[in-house]
């Protein structure tokens, strides 16, 4: 090391230095007088910056090699911990020999060509050893494989050997993986994506954004699941013979282990286990978790595969056996609704729409995807296969409550019922049923009336689209069927094609009536009724005023024991007795507009609304309308008389309990058919033992109950009813209230209904007695009657005999005849045997015996009373009196 500078360094006299044994006798005397052996490490760095360094491209290779491994080993570290000490002229000596250190020229082939160790590369790091013409490595003999090149590369590390490219070495070496312009794409791609992750930090945020968006990085092969559908077509491809080569971009690339919820969506990559910074994961884009939207997709696309497709029920379809060693279509769909599950918010109407649930195919012992509607947990439904399918048990005993949410149910439903329908109509596609498709439609059909009867009708769920046979035996749509509500309608005489509908008609084997069947379903599927849906123009001959069949159902009408009867049955099929006051009153009322009349040759020609169409015309039993608040019941008499009887029985019952339920008070639709069965019987009692007899059938007995207030629906100017004559009684004291109902007399001596509009002082007050007369009249306290309530029902005779005097006044003809019309209105609601008590007084007072003096006009108005009384026998109503002249 002396002999380096002749300046720097003084050594002994020549003839000291003979170069013999002698020489070395004198070195070991000198050294042990002080002669110096080394130099301090000051000497050394000085030496080095001012004289090695500038003639280190004059030495040879093997001199180089020795000088840098005396720095490495000895000066090297203490000028690192010089450089940082506090007195600055040794940390400024130390500082300038590590900087002239790492700019020497000091590798190289030659001495030509020396290089500073900054421009060399670690050729240790395997992304420097894709392209031999970029990057420049250490000589041979610093790479010898063992430790001791790990201590070179250290060494040399610290003086600014390259461990990272720039970015444009690197974005130079992306492209050339772009082009293909390697041997092995795989290994180059992998290589680069490592380093990218390893080195990030020595790139800014700005190129990490555009080398996101190169398609460099190879696309996961995903064999075990593409079998199910395939993977998402990569953005980029190499083609290298036979085999294809999928590159995708980071940005946008699932990396993650739950790849089975994306792969159909997102390109999937795999990165080294060493690429765990989130924010730089972040910062190129890559996605590490499955988002709702993506996993949904992912759904919709398996469902959308040939995993869904019906046609696999028809025959066996290899794609839809698990390949060896694959997943299996069960265990991906559940590890779907597992994610699902865990979501605050899963997309729960979308997944109701796909073929998104696995079940077994009974035919081709395979797994196929149908809809949750179609799904079944608990219930047997091999028998509507391959419509309806049981859960399989995998999938029941992870128990996620997202089954539920998306319509897995858990039991049968009517829903799925309307499933099999829609399934075989698109099945049979609008042709005739096979006879397999038929049965089962008609088990379906039965299945569906069941399941209606045992399900509230707020709890029924949409049936939309519903598809029912029509009279040929196909499928149609509900919407485009009509069904008979009544038997005077047929689709052997109306022609309902013309309109382009269909009647609907259940096979006799099912043993379910049309309108029963159209009553339970929901209003938005149920066919169209006859009755609602077309057009009638009635013709028919004049009335006829003997017809029997008048007298018997308008002598029922009148029966009292009837409303007890009916109410009776409603309570005791409802189980409710809460409204049967006002139930009481709403059936007098319904009965009491109730007219029934016959006529002859009854028919109607009958045209469809929409479109406008004549379908054809037909002969009635019977037509039921409204006419002026009244219902008006028609009855041909040419039909026969039993046969008619039943039929408009059926008819009135009908409408009876219709009224009832436009109520809306009464809760009987539960119990509808049974009910309408029991009237209809009950209409047909022709005496109170007829009535008693349908009761016992239900254990009940006709009882006996005092008449209330309640049971009147008072209107102004109307009579009081002859039975509530004993219950009203004038109160010359009583202070009467506003609103509060009261009976006047009125100049005819009848009493009719009226109301106090205010007391104007103790003895007057003002008072309402027709809906056209608001501001009313005033009148005295004692000229108006109470209502006593709760008082005892009075006897028929000593009734009848007060109201009906037995000396009658003088009067003209007019006057009597009004005098007897106003008489016979009064006994009209009364019982039989009260009527036939009341009727023989009457005729009694006006027998002509009674009037010799007068005998001409006794007889006019007996004769009057004669026809009066035989019209009410007949069931007619009250002729008015002719008028005079």
């Amino acid at each position: 090391v002396f002999n380096l500078s002749a300046e720097l360094f003084r050594f002994l006299p020549e003839y000291f230095r003979s170069g013999d044994d002698e020489e070395e006798i004198w070195l070991k005397f000198f050294r042990m007088l002080g002669l110096k052996v080394c130099m301090t490490e000051t000497d050394f760095e000085e030496v080095y910056t001012k004289y090695i360094f500038n003639n280190f491209s004059s030495l040879t290779e093997q001199q180089r090699y020795g000088h840098l491994k005396y720095i490495r080993d000895v000066l090297y570290d203490e000028c690192i911990r010089k450089s940082q000490n506090v007195s600055w002229s040794i940390q400024s000596t130390a500082q300038l020999f590590i900087n002239n250190l790492k700019s020497l020229k000091c590798l190289g082939p030659d001495h030509s060509q020396l290089r500073a160790i900054s421009e060399f590369y670690d050729h240790t790091q395997h992304v420097f050893n894709l392209s031999a013409e970029l990057f420049r490595f250490l000589p041979e003999y610093f790479r010898s494989g063992d430790d001791e090149e790990e201590i070179w590369l250290k060494f040399f590390r610290m003086l600014g050997l390259k461990v990272c490219m720039t970015e444009t070495d690197f974005e130079q070496l992306v492209q050339k993986v772009v082009k293909g312009q390697y041997d092995n794409i795989k290994k180059t791609s992998d290589i680069l994506v490592k380093f990218l992750f390893d080195y990030h930090q020595h790139f800014e945020s700005d190129f990490l954004h555009r080398i996101s968006d190169i398609p460099f990085v190879l696309v996961k092969e995903l064999k075990h699941i593409t079998w199910i559908a395939p993977a998402f077509n990569a953005p980029h491809r190499i083609q290298r013979g036979q085999e294809t080569i999928e590159m995708t971009r980071l940005r946008g690339a699932y990396c993650g282990e739950e790849e089975c919820l994306n792969w159909t969506v997102l390109p999937v990559i795999s990165l080294p286990s060493t690429c765990t910074s989130a924010q730089v994961l972040k910062t190129l884009g890559v996605i590490t978790e499955p988002s709702v939207q993506n996993v949904l997709r992912n759904v919709t696309s398996i469902s959308n595969s040939p995993m869904s497709n019906e046609t696999l029920f028809e025959q066996a379809s290899q794609n839809s056996r698990v390949p060896l060693g694959c997943t299996d279509l069960i265990t991906v769909m559940l590890a779907v609704f597992e994610f699902f599950q865990d979501t605050t918010e899963p997309p729960v109407s979308s997944l109701q729409a796909l073929a998104c649930i696995p079940v077994y195919s009974l035919m081709q012992q395979c797994v196929v995807l149908v809809k949750p509607s179609q799904v079944v947990v608990t219930d047997d439904v091999s028998g509507y296969y391959p419509f309806l399918h049981s859960l399989p048990d995998q999938m029941r005993k992870s128990n996620l409550d997202i089954f539920k949410k998306i319509g897995i149910s858990k039991n049968v439903g009517p829903e799925h019922m309307q499933i099999v329908l829609e399934m075989a109509y698109k099945q049979s596609d609008r042709l005739n049923l096979d006879i397999n498709t038929k049965k089962m439609v008609y088990t379906t059909l039965r299945t569906l009336c069941t399941l209606l009867k045992k399900t509230k009708r707020t709890n029924i769920p949409s049936l939309t689209p519903l598809y029912l046979p029509d009279q040929s035996g196909r499928l149609c749509q509900s919407t485009s069927l009509v069904y008979c509500d009544n038997v005077q309608y047929s689709h052997k005489v109306l022609d309902f094609s013309r309109a382009g509908l269909s009647i609907f008609l259940l096979p006799p084997q099912l043993g379910i009536q049309e309108e029963e069947f159209c009553s339970l379903l929901p209003e938005e599927v149920r066919p169209k009724c006859i009755s609602t849906c077309i057009t009638k123009v009635r013709h028919a001959n004049p009335l006829e005023v003997d017809a029997p069949i008048v007298t018997q159902i308008q002598q029922t009408l009148r029966m009292p024991e009837l409303i007890k009867a009916i109410v009776k049955i409603i309570e005791h099929l409802t189980g409710s007795t809460e409204d049967a006051e006002s139930l009481h009153r709403d059936l007098n009322d319904v009965l009491s507009k109730i007219e029934v009349i016959t006529v002859q040759n009854l028919s109607h020609s009958i045209s469809i609304n929409q479109p406008p169409c004549s379908i054809g015309t037909i002969d009635l039993t019977y037509e039921l309308t409204e006419e002026f608040g009244r219902c008006m019941l028609y009855v041909n008499s040419n039909r026969d008389s039993m046969v008619t009887c039943k039929l408009v029985c059926d008819a009135l019952s009908g409408l009876v309990l219709k009224r009832l339920q436009s109520l809306f008070r009464y809760k009987i639709h539960d119990v509808l058919l049974q009910l309408k069965e029991y009237i209809s019987t009950l209409l047909m009692a022709q005496r109170v033992e007829d009535i008693q007899e349908v009761l016992k059938t239900l254990n009940l007995r006709l009882g006996t109950r005092e008449a209330s207030f309640d049971d009147l629906e008072p209107k102004l100017g109307d009579p009081i009813p002859l039975t509530w004559h004993s219950r009203i009684a004038r109160a010359p004291n009583y202070v009467f209230r506003p609103q509060e109902w009261v009976g006047y007399n009125t100049e005819g001596e009848n009493v009719v209904f009226a109301q106090v509009i205010r007391s104007l002082d103790s003895s007057r007050c003002r008072i309402q007695i027709a809906e056209n007369n608001a501001m009313g009249m005033i009148v005295t306290s004692a000229s108006i009657y109470k209502f006593l309530r709760g008082s005892p029902r009075p006897d028929t005779a000593s009734l009848t005999t007060e109201l009906i005097p037995t000396q009658p006044r003088a009067l003209n003809l007019q006057e009597a005849m009004t005098q007897v019309h106003n008489e016979l209105a009064r006994i009209w609601n009364l019982t039989e045997r009260e009527r036939k008590r009341a009727r023989q007084i009457l005729q009694r007072k006006w027998h002509p015996d009674k009037y010799p003096d007068d005998k001409d006009l006794s007889e006019k108005v007996f004769k009057y009373l004669n026809q009066q009384l035989e019209r009410m026998e007949r069931g007619l109503p009250l002729q008015n009196p002719p008028t005079a002249g």
